[in-house]
């Protein structure tokens, strides 16, 4: 009696491992989606920004406020003095172009936040 119980015991064992592996095996395609990830890319955004001898900080801000990027950076390399900027119907590449050759600061972006980085 306690052989057969063993078996059966085994078997079942077996079979739930069975299971158990083919709902791990599944779950990933059943999760799976297509992702876009970056919807937009940065050419494609427009900005318009009239900035004169504004912080370099108050600019960034008025990006945000523009589009749904956040920045992040150190407060140490925003220390760039005053920046004039003219940019109407610009993209927004554009605009971080013209910011980094003034300031001498790089930009990546990660998803919906872009980081400011010293050169």
């Amino acid at each position: 009696m306690n052989s057969k119980f063993t078996r059966q015991l085994i078997m079942m064992s077996r079979r739930v491992f069975n299971v158990i592996l083919v709902n791990c095996c599944l779950a990933g395609t059943l999760v799976a989606n297509n992702s876009s990830g970056q919807t937009k890319s940065l050419e494609e955004i427009t900005i318009s920004l009239e900035a004169k001898e504004k912080s370099l900080k108050e600019v960034l801000r008025h990006i945000e406020a523009e589009t749904a990027f956040y920045f992040s950076y150190y407060v140490d390399d925003l220390r760039a003095g005053k920046i004039t900027l003219h940019a109407q119907n610009k993209s927004l590449a554009d605009v971080l172009r013209f910011i980094s050759k003034k300031t001498k600061l790089g930009f990546k972006r990660i998803n919906q936040n872009i980081h400011v980085l010293r050169l």
